[in-house]
């Protein structure tokens, strides 16, 4: 496996492990949800910014900023229309 495929590879997991923490549905902050899944804020960032990709679900993603500093919702669902 080719230093490519071995990052991809890595960003397909994550992804997945950046969905299971925010599949609550609530506010979370790119430091916490980079800390829960043990990854840098670049790439949790990233994977957020996947969700709203046709190929990656199509989701709702929701930011707003609080005391300086920017929180992510991610909606399923019905919520997500």
């Amino acid at each position: 496996m080719n230093e490519i495929q071995q990052e991809w590879r890595y960003m397909g997991r994550q992804q997945d492990d950046v969905y299971d923490v925010m599949k609550d549905q609530q506010w979370h902050t790119l430091a916490e949800v980079a800390t829960a899944v043990d990854g840098r804020e670049t790439s949790v960032s990233a994977c957020i910014r996947n969700f709203r990709k046709a190929s990656h679900g199509g989701y709702v993603v929701e930011r707003k900023r609080e005391d300086g500093e920017y929180l992510y919702r991610l909606l399923l669902g019905k919520d997500s229309q």
